[in-house]
């Protein structure tokens, strides 16, 4: 805009943190050019977009009360590309332009103004009204399903639902701040729909999760679209300031119509498929019926697990952590193994997700601290025993830890209860049932550290004893220098708060060698020791530790 200097920027607007944000900065430069207080009144929202000092966006359109000694001046209505009215700006006092010239440069940089807000307005009812995600301006999930499900009706000769899980991405957030966990999502988000721009339609159906419905597709072109994805879209660096951030995608696919005619269904399974291809350490995977996951499968394998746990039949091999100070093995892990008669040896993701899902994982955990108490008590070490959601917020917790000790006659400090950091989301839960345990004398480690949703602002008031880093960073600093960065970040903000560290998945002599030289505490992993049952255990400390 030409009078009095005054530009319009925007890129300023779309930095904006919301629409509204963004009709606030606007209003305040309308302020400036027209010597007059001014505000937006949207038609439809009740949030606030105005400035110096005048009322905030609202419903009703009538102008807001001049303030004493001046009158409203200009209402100008903003409306749609389809001429709907998407609400007015408002003008009050000091605008009082006699010189025709001046006073249609005002007019024509009023004009201006509005025709901006009205695209911001317009902008903001298309995303809200398809429910679009605002940060990649994808389909949200609920959208993704309405849209896909007719076309899978429409389509009888078949097609498949891609799930792509991003990888990584929580360490991402972790080691460099949600700002490059938001750049991944849209980079992400904005080669997926040029990649399958015309051919498929595109969904964030999750925090970190997109899906692809990809109609008439088979299995085999289905195969194909994913190595094409793989190579494309999900190797290629994000660049994030001068730093290059490496991720990609973990894929599951679901075929319609065999593997269900519902959207919904149809992303489950694909879900469920990636966490097949998780655990089998692959890129992808396609949804199986027929396997352990199938529902009779899993029907059995529940009433299989109830009679186990009744009977005090799971078996606890152990794993040795070793002090990096001391070179000296210094606690065990209690980890549940299961061998069942007829299903054999069961994972244990599986019958862990098995007595998730059925509400036995109280009990499995209640059992795992009594047994791994009661094997260890010849044992002058302290022993580590996962705990579940379920188990943490139980109000019984306190009194099961309790008799678990007062049974087997060991030390508080001898139990190590993990928990993962998901379990920290609510700050003043979390310290309160921390504090339950702390009076008991237990000591608490964060297991998992790096891969869930916890503050980092809100450790150093919670009273844990440990964070323990997953394994997936010290494999991967194998192939991506990335994970260094993670690790001695870790290492430092343990010692920053005063906790000790402790990482896992040490395979190789040189990995255990770079943690001593990082300052690292205590590490655990298949060099040291592979789990094994207490009475296979030799407590010599290995000197090539």
């Amino acid at each position: 805009m030409g009078s009095n200097n005054i530009n319009i920027d925007a890129d300023a607007l779309a930095e904006a943190p919301s629409v509204f944000d963004a009709l606030d900065r606007l209003a305040g430069l309308v302020s400036r050019r027209a010597g007059a207080s001014a505000c937006f009144i949207s038609a439809g929202h009740t949030g606030p977009a105005h400035a110096q000092g005048t009322a905030p966006v609202t419903s009703n359109p009538r102008p807001p009360e001049a303030p004493h000694g001046k009158d409203p001046c200009n209402l100008v209505p903003l409306y749609s590309s389809e001429g709907n009215c998407l609400g007015h700006l408002y003008l009050i006092g000091g605008c009082t332009e006699t010189d025709g010239a001046a006073k249609a440069a005002l007019e024509r940089d009023l004009a201006d103004f509005a025709a901006v807000a009205s695209m911001l307005l317009e902008q903001h009812h298309a995303t809200a009204n398809h429910r679009l995600d605002p940060l990649t301006g994808l389909l949200g999930r609920v959208d993704f399903q309405e849209r896909c499900q007719p076309l899978l009706e429409a389509r009888p000769g078949g097609a498949a639902i891609l799930y792509l899980d991003v990888k990584r991405f929580c360490a991402i957030n972790d080691a460099y701040g949600v700002g490059a966990g938001d750049l991944v999502l849209r980079e992400f988000g904005r080669r997926l729909a040029r990649f399958f721009e015309g051919c498929g339609i595109i969904g964030r159906v999750g925090d970190d999760e997109f899906a692809v419905l990809l109609p008439e597709a088979t299995a085999e072109s289905a195969s194909q679209a994913l190595n094409a994805v793989r190579h494309q879209v999900a190797e290629p660096s994000i660049l994030y300031g001068e730093q290059r951030i490496h991720s990609g995608f973990t894929c599951g696919v679901a075929l319609y119509p065999q593997d269900g005619g519902r959207m919904e269904d149809l992303l489950r399974r694909a879900e469920l498929a990636v966490a097949d291809a998780e655990r089998l350490g692959q890129f992808s995977a396609f949804y199986e019926r027929g396997t352990l996951a199938d529902k009779r499968r899993e029907f059995d394998l529940e009433l299989a697990l109830r009679e186990t746990l009744q009977n005090n039949g799971l078996r606890l091999h152990y794993q040795k952590v070793l002090s990096l100070t001391t070179g000296k093995v210094c606690e065990m892990e209690a980890l549940a193994r299961w061998h069942h008669p007829t299903f054999g040896n069961v994972p244990p993701d599986l019958f862990i997700q098995v007595a998730e899902r059925v509400g036995l994982i109280a009990a499995l955990d209640r059992q795992i601290i009594r047994q791994a108490l009661q094997e260890t008590a010849g044992v002058d070490l302290p022993v580590a025993v996962n705990l579940s959601a379920d188990s943490f917020h139980d109000p019984e917790l306190p009194r099961i830890v309790h008799d678990a000790l007062e049974d087997s006659g060991r030390r508080p400090d001898a139990l190590v209860l993990e928990i993962t950091e998901r379990l920290l989301t609510d700050p003043k839960r979390a310290g309160a049932i921390l504090g339950d345990l702390r009076k008991l004398g237990v000591q608490v480690a964060v297991d998992d550290f790096g891969t869930g949703y916890s503050a980092l602002g809100i450790l150093p008031e919670l009273p844990v004893h440990r964070l323990k880093v997953d394994k997936q960073f010290l494999i991967g600093r194998q192939e991506d220098p990335t994970y260094d960065a993670i690790i001695r970040s870790s290492i430092a903000l343990a010692h920053g708060i005063g906790v000790e560290i402790l990482v896992e998945g040490v395979e190789r002599p040189e990995d255990l060698e770079w943690l001593r030289e990082q300052g690292c505490d205590l590490a655990q992993g298949f060099l040291i020791h592979r789990p094994a049952p207490l009475d296979e255990i030799v407590f010599i400390d290995d000197p090539s530790c």
